[in-house]
């Protein structure tokens, strides 16, 4: 996890970071190397303290690759301001009979992060990445990960934390974990678009069954609300617009987060010729046609971007797909992210 914090100056007043608990789903170690390292590099050349609690194999691959983005660890470690832990001795401090003891937890880590703070100069952060949870779920303990994040849930909010969580995407298995994984990404702020898509695809089987629900019975209204504000609950929590492109008529079904990414207000669905022309240049128009195409022909995904006006400006959106085979037929389900200040 990632956890920033900023402490205040006396001679100054500096405004208190909004609590955030955000979890980071990769499909590669390479891929959470790169994020962490990019995100740890920013932090160590703006003087803050970086505290890493990972496992070897990372902590190993994340200090080649702070090397070659020229970040002298020995330097910074000897300065205080970067520090490396061990997840597993960690756990061992507030796991009680295999699941974390919230006394035990808000003594460990609240001690941890009150000594760290305690080092910071004014205005500066506190940087923790931290694969707990990740080490748990690792190890089959379901209900200790979920409880570990609800900790973790509760403590960014009294503290006023950046929390970043990592878990890899392989490990949850849509037939088997699909509700504790919809469970985890409630439990955060946001997700990345890794998740986003398997949200998407989950979104897309529990409206399904509500439509078979709905045919069978009119007694389960209440479990049909549930859902369907389970449904909008991922959603939001995405921070990205998820879509839905049915081959056979061409019609792009948007999520009210999709709709609003385009410029829309309300609009749920859009004929594909439509969408085409929202892109006021030809060669993101091309681009994207020639991607629907060959994963409509060849079931592939992709990922690509394409620019639109709104209002006097100009936003850069980016377009993930994943392409499913649903019985046969194949579904397109993606997500809409507006990158422009990104980019």
């Amino acid at each position: 996890m990632i956890a920033r914090r900023i402490v205040t100056a006396p001679q100054k007043k500096h405004s208190a970071p909004l609590p955030d608990h955000a979890v980071q789903f990769y499909e590669s170690d390479r891929s959470l190397i790169e994020v962490l390292a990019q995100e740890i590099a920013a932090a160590l050349r703006a003087e803050d303290i970086v505290i890493t609690n990972a496992t070897r194999k990372h902590r190993k691959a994340l200090r080649v690759e702070l090397a070659l983005r020229n970040i002298d660890l020995a330097a910074a470690a000897q300065a205080g301001r970067f520090r490396e832990l061990d997840p597993a001795e960690c756990l061992a401090k507030f796991m009680v009979n295999g699941t974390p003891d919230k006394d035990r937890f808000e003594s460990v880590m609240g001690t941890l992060i009150d000594d760290a703070a305690a080092a910071l100069k004014p205005g500066h952060r506190l940087v923790v990445f931290c694969e707990m949870v990740a080490m748990l779920w690792a190890e089959g303990r379901r209900e200790s990960t979920i409880r570990l994040e609800e900790l973790w849930r509760d403590f960014t909010r009294r503290h006023a934390l950046h929390l970043l969580c990592a878990y890899p995407i392989r490990a949850f298995d849509p037939s088997k974990y699909h509700r504790d994984f919809s469970s985890i990404c409630e439990d955060h702020t946001r997700v990345n678009a890794v998740a986003a898509l398997r949200l998407a695809a989950l979104c897309n089987i529990t409206q399904r069954r509500l439509a078979r629900l709905q045919q069978k019975t009119k007694n389960l209204e209440a479990e049909i609300q549930f859902s369907r504000q389970r449904m909008q609950t991922l959603q939001q929590v995405t921070q990205a617009g998820t879509w839905e492109l049915d081959s056979t008529s061409d019609v792009l079904t948007l999520s009210p987060a999709a709709a609003k990414v385009l410029g829309y207000d309300r609009e749920s669905q859009i004929a594909l010729s439509r969408f085409f022309d929202l892109m006021y240049y030809s060669g993101d128009r091309d681009t994207i046609w020639k991607h629907v195409q060959e994963a409509q022909k060849q079931g592939v995904d992709f990922k690509a971007r394409f620019r639109i006006r709104r209002g006097d400006g100009t936003r850069i959106i980016e377009m993930q797909c994943r392409t499913l085979n649903n019985r046969g037929r194949l579904v397109m389900l993606g997500v809409f992210t507006d990158i422009t200040t990104w980019a």
